[in-house]
């Protein structure tokens, strides 16, 4: 059984909108063409970055026994691969790990009966579908709304990399075990920069969840710059979002050569870089830094990178942050 756009629509979340595009494929952004165009200011290779589905999922509650769909894909990343994963009342049930960006088609077994179904696209690249399908006569219909709203806005942890699963980097962990409507604004390299912050964020949440620091220190050479860089901000940010509560993640450890090196060679570190964050962020009422997320100092729950949580470091990221926000939103 063929679905039409109208409705496959009502099963998206997590997407700022979606869009038919002039081949006829359903497209789901998290920005605005002028909020990517800002990012662009800062570098060409954030508009990329911009349109990966991260954290974008289809939610439906079917007794189908498969459903899949046709898709083109691009580069949302500086990786080349991507992935899906698929929750089936809440448990992982599949998923998929695919290399490259040729069109494709996938097809997900469903287990008798009704449930709920979970499908998260990728955070590294933008998927569109061009066709879905259902088993015939099986029904379909879209889940209830979901609360709270979460805004996430940050760098590249943010966006997901480098996860395997995409539904278990921390903005997909969040999402499942919370119920939440999230909307990540993650891009990957992006840190303080106000030249995102020039097109209103069209999207009313109850909270926002800010997670940037480690980049900036990479490109603020002394505490001074990073300092303005911050504050400039943070004061923009409160100014578009006067009555939304602000969360910041304070940025993690990392283990990398170069910033081993710059640590070094510096006259702060990016200890000192958080504790800069927090001591500016006290300024804003409506801001709140998070206690130290406690990230183990141990490359075991790290990439290979040295930089990012691999799949069993963001649980733990994503432990922390789920705990801020329930005491944060007064959540049971």
């Amino acid at each position: 059984m063929l679905l039409n756009h109208e409705q496959i629509v009502p099963l998206v979340h997590n997407a700022l909108k979606t869009e038919t595009d002039d081949r006829g494929r359903l497209r789901f952004l998290r920005f605005e063409p002028e909020q990517t165009a800002g990012y662009a200011l800062d570098g060409e290779q954030f508009p990329v970055r911009c349109r990966a589905s991260a954290n974008v999922t289809l939610e439906f509650i079917s007794d189908a026994e498969w459903f899949g769909f046709e898709y083109d894909v691009q580069a949302g990343s500086s990786r080349s691969f991507y992935g899906f994963d698929l929750f089936v009342d809440g448990i992982l049930e599949d998923s998929a790990l695919i290399e490259g960006f040729a069109s494709s088609a996938i097809l997900f077994d469903l287990p008798g009966g009704t449930h709920r179904v979970t499908l998260f696209f990728p955070w590294s690249a933008e998927v569109m579908l061009k066709s879905m399908s259902v088993s015939d006569n099986a029904f379909i219909r879209p889940v209830p709304a979901k609360t709270p709203r979460i805004l996430t806005i940050g760098d590249s942890i943010t966006q997901g990399y480098i996860a395997k699963h995409p539904g278990f980097c921390w903005v997909g962990k969040m999402t499942r075990e919370l119920d939440a409507e999230v909307l990540n604004l993650g891009v990957g390299g992006y840190g303080f920069l106000t030249n995102s912050l020039q097109k209103p964020i069209g999207w009313k949440a109850d909270l926002i969840i800010l997670s940037y620091g480690s980049n900036d220190f990479n490109r603020e050479a002394d505490r001074n710059s990073f300092a303005g860089c911050v504050s400039a901000y943070m004061r923009k940010l409160a100014e578009m979002f006067p009555q939304t509560p602000i969360l910041q993640i304070p940025p993690i450890v990392r283990y990398d050569l170069k910033h081993l090196c710059r640590e070094k060679s510096r006259g702060y570190t990016l200890g000192d870089a958080g504790r800069i964050i927090r001591d500016i962020a006290a300024s804003y009422p409506q801001v709140e830094v998070m206690k130290d997320i406690g990230y183990p100092h141990d490359p075991d729950f790290f990439a290979p990178d040295s930089v990012h949580p691999n799949d069993l470091g963001f649980q733990l990221y994503g432990e922390a942050v789920i705990r801020a926000v329930k005491e944060k939103l007064r959540l049971t």
